[in-house]
């Protein structure tokens, strides 16, 4: 899966390599190891799947294929509300920025992230609401709310489980740890 976001890919493997994404293939070298970086277009795209095709050369299977790790730049993308691991994040233990802009009718308000895996902060029109590491993620608007268009900011935290679990499968990792993210409904009531 290539992140939200992603605007080029790196690796290097062994073998004859291809790389496709959503299909269409967009690269394809070989060599011991051979080194390719892939141009994916557009930051603000989704999450896209990936695809990569090794004919391996002897002495290398398995994890061995790979002669370091996958890397993305990544730029501003989409990423819809959810499990990290359901949007394109899978094994991500960092944190994410989600923005949206709305409409309201001002006056002092509580902003409920709902339901979400990981710390929260919010910042709503510049002004930091404060931050949680464990529910109920409310935040009391105060004065930051205005009447009109208003910014809101949520950057959500993970925890390492998700990593770990993924570079060192571990059985002190469960399955709902790797559960990650802003699951939501985010509201806003008075």
């Amino acid at each position: 899966m290539v992140p939200p976001g992603a605007t080029s890919m790196r690796l290097s493997a062994y073998g004859e390599v291809a790389i496709s994404v959503e299909g269409n293939e967009l690269a394809k070298d070989a060599g011991d190891p051979v080194a390719l970086t892939v141009d994916l277009g557009s930051a603000s795209a989704g999450a896209r799947e990936c695809t990569l095709r090794v004919v391996t050369r002897p002495g290398h299977s398995h994890g061995a294929i790979l002669a370091g790790p996958v890397t993305f730049e990544v730029g501003t993308g989409t990423i819809a509300l959810g499990d990290w691991e359901q949007v394109g994040l899978p094994e991500y233990s960092g944190g994410v920025r989600y923005r949206t802009s709305f409409t309201a009718s001002g006056g002092p308000a509580i902003v409920d992230l709902g339901r979400v895996r990981g710390t929260a902060e919010v910042t709503l029109n510049g002004q930091p609401l404060g931050a949680r590491v464990c529910s109920p993620y409310t935040f009391e608007t105060g004065d930051s709310l205005r009447a009109g268009d208003n910014e809101v900011e949520v950057v959500v935290y993970g925890t390492l489980a998700p990593y770990l679990d993924a570079v060192s499968p571990t059985h002190f990792v469960f399955p709902g740890q790797r559960v990650t993210g802003l699951l939501g409904p985010v509201t806003l009531r008075w």
